[in-house]
């Protein structure tokens, strides 16, 4: 591949996305070059509306969609049906994350389209898998957030409440696994001519976020046992059971955590000889650095505890900024936490181009992230406008060979949506 291909630009996606997670998915493509068209109900998908910068331009489907070709369709009827399927016939991917069963009964779910498309890479992405209690249940990033255990993780409570997360964490890390899957199924592909049904879900990418903490080892994680016990018997209320399931998580410590100082907050993880250097240069005392003969008692809470009590009061006494240096001269793995607003528009990023300015053609101008992958000898970078609604209709229905009398009769019928604008 030459320097001046792009990535994907011999590929074709049919989108069928709501939200978040596909047309983040989508999005990866996009910026790689492949041809993206976003299938939107008439009257648009329903981003478009929400934070809207102006009327049909929401924030979100700004974000999400850079890059894509956009057509209206009416998908109950005849001939939007139709007109998705020669889209599809055309195609190398379809991506969805539509409720569950909802293209199945349009006669566009996998089973129905492999059999005419063979080659088809077909991506979906569900709530919470398709199979057990809760299979096909609908979901979207928070409730699924709570219901796989992110938002107890994060630890967040208010007055007694768990506080859900701003960022759509499910929703992106489905997104991200899905582009994998399709990536991986378009290689293999390269070796069988087949297509496949690639899946992921909320729950499952919830779960790869914490991979680090979704374990039980039998000879060391009995406590987790005990605990789903201890809920299904006794009741606990939200706090106490967060309280509970903290004091028993391995990794905490003093000397990785995160800290209030005199005028912000800092993250520290003090890891191997790095501990003592912390110690010294916040004054904290710790007897597995100054006693020798010294033990961890067998019951270690109430030891771990104390240290982290300590470490609050003797760090709440450093500004943030002194106490990072003297962290980073001692080679101690630390950052200041900072709020995401400060991040994007700072010189880390810009640095780095994780992010770029543009000017959107009906918005003005804007800052975004860039594709979350670099490479050195490829092209694959962000692509800088969103189309706007119904854009490419009268485009794409000329490409499957519609002529003008029957776009116009589709448009008077309500099947398409036409821009004016762009015709």
């Amino acid at each position: 591949m030459s320097q001046s291909e792009r990535l994907f630009e011999d590929i074709s996606v049919v989108e069928f996305g709501l939200y978040a997670a596909v047309p983040y998915a989508a999005e990866l493509f996009a910026h790689g070059g492949a041809d993206v068209v976003k299938v939107e109900p008439i009257g648009g998908e329903p981003t478009r509306h929400r934070e809207a910068i102006i009327p049909m331009e929401g924030r979100q489907y700004i974000i999400k969609s850079r890059g894509k070709r956009a057509i209206a369709l009416d998908l109950k009827a005849t001939d939007g049906l139709a007109i998705a399927k020669q889209l599809i016939a055309r195609s190398d991917v379809v991506l969805s994350n539509l409720r569950p069963g909802a293209l199945e009964r349009l006669g566009l779910g996998y089973d129905e389209i492999s059999r005419d498309c063979p080659s088809v890479i077909y991506g979906e992405i569900s709530a919470f898998g398709t199979k057990g209690p809760e299979g096909n249940k609908s979901g979207v990033d928070p409730t699924v957030q709570a219901g796989s255990g992110l938002v107890a993780a994060a630890g967040a409570i208010e007055n007694g409440v768990p506080l859900s997360n701003e960022a759509l964490l499910a929703d992106y890390m489905s997104g991200t696994q899905l582009a994998f899957g399709v990536t991986a199924a378009l290689h293999q592909r390269e070796r069988t001519g087949q297509g496949q049904r690639v899946t992921t879900s909320l729950l499952q990418a919830s779960l790869a976020l914490m991979h680090a903490q979704a374990s039980v080892f039998d000879a060391i994680d009995g406590w987790k046992t005990d605990f789903v016990h201890w809920l299904q018997e006794e009741g606990p209320s939200f706090e106490e059971a967060a309280r509970q399931r903290r004091s028993n998580m391995a990794d905490r410590a003093w000397f990785g955590n995160t800290y209030e100082t005199a005028d912000g907050a800092v993250s520290i993880a003090a890891l191997g000889p790095t501990r003592e250097k912390l110690a010294t240069i916040i004054g904290i005392q710790d007897p597995a650095i100054t006693d020798s003969n010294w033990t961890m008692p067998d019951d270690p809470r109430s030891y771990i505890q104390e240290l982290i009590d300590q470490a609050r009061v003797l760090i709440k006494r450093f500004k943030t900024d002194e106490l990072i240096e003297q962290l980073d001269e001692a080679g101690i793995t630390c950052a200041p936490v900072r709020f995401l607003e400060d991040v994007l528009l700072g010189e880390q990023v810009k640095a780095n181009d994780y992010v770029y300015t543009a000017d959107h053609p009906r918005v003005g101008p804007m800052t975004l992230p860039t594709p979350p992958v670099q490479f050195s000898d490829s092209r694959y970078e962000a692509a800088t406008s969103s189309p706007a609604y119904a854009e490419h209709t009268h485009q794409i229905l000329k490409e499957l060979g519609f002529d003008e009398n029957s776009i116009e009769g589709l448009d008077d019928r309500g099947v398409i949506a036409l821009n004016d604008s762009a015709l």
